[in-house]
């Protein structure tokens, strides 16, 4: 049964909530040869098409004709893609261009406050993300929701889009998200607990503001802003569309901001990664093993390197990264940076830096795009592909993606289906095709996805690519990361348009040890099962939005992540005890559980080279809980590894000594220097040490 109209108009961004491009470069235009949604987004897509709206998509940037006419070819669902420019003003702007859009009927949906706020301010409606926009076909008014009970049953509420998840007890869980009247008529049903949070899902986003001491009601009071919520570990406020991260900080107290945005999968388990030996009869039970030729891969050729001692990196190439990362030294051929923060031109010029270093050396790097304070802002990201357990004939699987890149577009499917059919075989090919339809799956579209995922062509890796290689057969994926970006809010006056933001504990520290395990890692090319993934996230200062958006995406490609390290301030030591943390804890003891055996791995190898004290291993499901690490770990939620426990994946942190210790032990040594403008100073032989664990712990994750 069709439904009824709810809008005459949608209009969406095509933002990290909305999906992202697979895009070739070349030296004039990209050209565009695929589309990947996000998860929720071809359900809403559905959903508005099947309730009569005309659906439009505004695609951020300035775009060339030909590339957005291949893109109204792969999103059949929409009446119209247009570029929307680059001043944020300028996607509503373009609503207007339309002509027979009347504001009170038309849904503009975007990941960005700020530009939902412009929307507002010109009369028409506003959705963050597919996902939620999709709600209102349903029911006009819907809310933001604090929900609580047990797992499964908040698993099973209809129409709700999470935005946080995480336990609160024996079988106790608390969700936020958005949700209809439906949602809370089941909620009730359930016997589930519930509170409707006041906040305005048009023009503001929640955010979760965390300071270090047990009264965040007492520090609220300092903020100008609304109180949604309060525990006793952190406040939940809603920012609106004309605020920043920087008028929410409190001068002087140690803390930090954690942005909320919908995530559809958040409440799917995590995809595990396969065994060697699922991955074995993966392989030889789908493949076409005679044209593929298959044959199982051995790593004995790596015992003897693994067990090298000699340190990757030494206190003056440390520091020296630090400084050009910091503004102590020549960035690039235009002098030092000042600042990294996501407002000061200086941001833009590490991406490109780094983009440029990691090349470099040999990495295929690229950049991840997410929409974020009325702009587009960006991750950095190289792979060192991992061989996988089983190799295969060196052209079959190029071949394969020559032809995918060549014809991206699956209907009509004679054309691509016929060179593939060379490769893999006739028999074969319609054998899959006869699976296909006894699943009820004939059409070319989902053919083709089923293609690629059985050859392992996923999103996960940027296969389309054509200078970045893709993982072999069973291949995991380690990542390594850091956020680049800095603030010095804490200064009085600050200003993150042109203001100092040196950051060298905060976090160049995090960057010269991601880039120095890159360097390290990279003798290792094409002799590692699994791939090494350097993340170097943005934004981490206004909420954790750059690896939130990253993690995300990760886990709606069903990416086969084994680990992931993150390194923030790691730089600071003040006294002669050398001590340093790994953060391995979170509410969830199986994601928790999950992480501690990564933890272990980094303490082992810094024991192993003996310039350290013993790691302080934080295990702990609890925020606050004293001194106990098995108890509590100050760092939940709090730095970017928390993006991916928060979906589920194994990940730890690696910090200096900052949180409190033991009675038994020297007392804590965190930055006096935190967010102000005067972090310029690193101890670079303690973080070269630390540098050296993770180098060798790294090789082991990736190694076997």
């Amino acid at each position: 049964m069709k439904q009824q109209p709810g809008f005459q108009h949608v209009a969406m961004v095509l933002d990290h909530l909305f999906g992202s491009l697979r895009l070739v470069e070349n030296e004039s235009d990209p050209e565009l040869v695929g589309v990947d949604l996000a998860s929720g987004t071809e359900e809403a897509l559905d959903r508005f098409k099947g309730a009569g709206s005309r659906l439009v998509v505004l695609v951020p940037g300035s775009w060339s004709e030909r590339n957005l006419s291949a893109l109204e070819q792969h999103l059949v669902w929409c009446d119209g893609v247009f570029a929307m420019g680059k001043r944020p003003s300028e996607a509503p702007e373009r609503l207007d261009s339309l002509g027979d859009a009347d504001p009170a009927s038309t849904l503009f949906v975007s990941a960005d406050r700020v530009l939902r706020g412009h929307a507002v301010r010109r009369g028409y409606r506003a959705a963050p993300g597919p996902a939620v926009a999709a709600l209102f076909i349903r029911d006009r008014d819907v809310r933001f929701l604090r929900l609580r009970g047990s797992r499964r049953r908040l698993g099973n509420l209809p129409n709700l889009v999470p935005y946080f998840f995480e336990r609160t007890g024996e079988d106790a869980w608390c969700v936020l998200g958005a949700g209809t009247s439906a949602t809370l008529t089941e909620a009730v049903a359930l016997g589930l607990g519930f509170d409707l949070v006041p906040l305005d899902l048009a023009t503001e986003d929640p955010m979760f503001i965390r300071l270090d001491g047990p009264d965040q009601r007492a520090a609220a009071a300092k903020l100008d802003c609304r109180l949604l919520a309060s525990q006793p570990e952190r406040i939940l406020t809603g920012v609106g569309w004309d605020r920043s991260a920087e008028s929410l900080e409190v001068r002087g107290a140690h803390g930090h901001l954690q942005l909320l945005a919908p995530h559809p999968s958040l409440l799917k388990p995590a995809p595990q990664p396969d065994d060697r030996l699922r991955a074995e009869r993966l392989a030889l039970g789908r493949w076409p093993i005679e044209k593929a030729k298959v044959t199982k891969l051995t790593y004995d050729h790596l015992k003897g390197k693994l067990l090298s001692l000699v340190c990757p990196v030494s206190d003056a190439s440390f520091q020296a990264d630090v400084d050009r990362y910091s503004g102590a030294s020549p960035l690039d051929s235009s002098g030092p940076i000042v600042s990294r923060h996501i407002s000061h031109p200086d941001n833009a010029r590490v991406v490109n830096a780094l983009l440029h270093e990691l090349r470099s050396i040999g990495y295929c790097a690229y950049t991840h795009d997410f929409s974020h304070n009325g702009g587009i802002l960006q991750n950095v990201i190289a792979d060192l592909p991992g061989s996988g357990y089983f190799q295969i004939e060196p052209w079959f699987l190029e071949e394969l993606r020559e032809i995918f890149v060549r014809y991206p577009l699956p209907d009509p499917p004679d054309p691509w289906l016929k060179e593939v059919s060379e490769i893999v075989g006739g028999d074969w090919l319609e054998r899959l095709e006869s699976e296909s339809r006894a699943l009820d799956r004939p059409e070319p579209r989902r053919l083709r996805s089923r293609l690629e995922h059985i050859f392992e062509l996923r999103e996960s890796y940027p296969w389309w690519r054509k200078a970045c290689l893709v993982g072999g057969l069973g291949s995991k994926i380690v990542i390594v990361g850091c956020h680049f970006d800095s603030t010095a809010g804490f200064s009085p006056g600050y200003d993150p348009f042109s203001d100092p933001a040196p950051g060298a504990d905060d976090n160049a520290s995090g960057i010269a040890a991601t880039l120095a395990v890159a360097r390290h890692m990279w003798a290792y090319s094409g002799n590692l099962p699994h791939t090494v993934r350097f993340c170097f996230f943005n934004a981490e200062e206004q909420g954790l939005v750059g690896s939130k958006a990253y993690a995300a995406k990760m886990k709606s490609a069903g990416a086969p992540i084994k680990a992931v390290v993150c390194a923030d301030m790691m730089g600071y030591n003040s006294d002669a005890n050398r001590i340093y943390e790994i953060h391995a804890g979170y509410t969830d003891a199986a994601v928790r559980d999950l992480s501690v055996p990564v933890a272990e791995t980094i303490a082992t190898w810094s024991q192993c080279l003996g310039q350290l004290a013993p790691a302080q291993i934080y295990k702990g499901t609890s925020v606050y809980g004293g001194t106990d690490r098995d108890l509590f770990d100050g760092a939940i939620n709090r730095s970017d590894h928390a993006a991916f426990h928060q979906q589920g994946y194994p990940a730890v942190l690696v910090s200096e000594d900052y949180f409190a210790n033991l009675p038994a032990e020297a007392v804590a040594d965190p930055n006096p220097d935190y967010h102000t403008t005067a972090d310029t100073v690193v101890d670079s032989a303690y973080s070269a040490d630390i540098t050296c664990a993770l180098a060798f712990s790294v090789q082991e994750l990736a190694g076997g």
